[in-house]
Order: structure tokens, then C-alpha cells, then sequence
């Protein structure tokens, strides 16, 4: 899998930001990839985990955004994946089932925000915004200025 960081705390553009967006339901996956992609962010949207497993090992991505509930194999199964690659990849669980349990699992298995469905565009904007200011760029070049995500 391919990562290269850059320092903490980077500030990038909505334009700059590759997303990995996994979503099994065709009609969800649509509707997310254009409010990402309504954000200037560069979205590259799968179906399953082989395919994102896929897509990780010959792409760069800023932020994986994977449902839990995905046939075959679980986004459990993909952020092992992720993290088993010594990856510093930022992870959103997004799923239907909100509760508590689930939010803890979801942070114990190495996702770095859950999102429970539904839940309204400007979260989901937020949310990976909040990943990528956290963390480095997977790019080996730094993006100039300092200026945040515009929502």
C-alpha cells in the first residue's frame, strides 16, 4: 500500500483532498461521492473491499471513507488491511447501526471517526476535514498555504 507522509497538522484546499469512498448500496455511494466531490474533493468510489484494497495498492488517497456493513468482507476487514500496512491512512467508519457498541468497535478496529447513517452532508464534509488536518498528506509534495477545508 502506498503512503508517504508529510508533516502533521497540514492544511490542504478542498481540491487537494483524494478520497477513497467505499459503499456498497449504489444509490448511498452516489449521493456521498457527489457531496464530496460538490466540495472540490477528488473521490474515487468503490463497491467492496477488493476493490479498495485494489485501489490502495496502486493510488494515493488523504482519507478512506468505508461503510462497516459490506458484503464479502467488513470495513472491519478493511481497515485491518489499512493498518496492517503500517499505513497512517485517516479512516470514517460510516454505517447504520449507531450505537454505542458499534462506535467503539469501529474506533478499536482503527477507524478515526464514525459517522452514523443518516447522517447530513455538512457532517460528512466535516468529518473528513477533521482527518485531514489531523494528519499528514499521502503525496510526497507539500501543499502551499495554511488555509482550512472550505465548507
Amino acid at each position: 500500500m502506498n503512503s508517504a507522509p508529510l508533516s502533521p497538522n497540514a492544511h490542504v484546499p478542498p481540491s487537494s483532498v483524494r478520497v477513497l469512498l467505499v459503499e456498497d448500496q449504489v444509490d448511498a455511494r452516489e449521493v456521498y461521492e457527489l457531496l464530496l466531490r460538490g466540495r472540490g474533493a477528488h473521490v474515487v468510489a468503490v463497491g467492496s473491499v477488493r476493490e479498495a484494497r485494489a485501489q490502495l495498492d496502486r493510488a494515493l488517497f488523504d482519507v478512506l471513507v468505508s461503510d462497516i456493513g459490506l458484503p464479502e468482507e467488513s470495513g472491519y476487514d478493511l481497515i485491518n488491511y489499512v493498518r496492517a500496512s503500517a499505513a497512517a491512512l485517516p479512516a470514517i467508519a460510516i454505517t447504520a447501526f449507531g450505537g454505542v457498541e458499534e462506535r467503539v468497535r469501529a474506533i478499536e478496529h482503527g477507524f478515526d471517526v464514525f459517522l452514523a447513517k443518516p447522517f447530513r452532508a455538512d457532517d460528512l464534509w466535516a468529518a473528513v476535514d477533521s482527518v485531514v488536518r489531523r494528519r499528514p498528506l499521502s503525496s510526497g509534495d507539500e501543499r502551499p498555504g495554511d488555509a482550512t477545508l472550505q465548507s
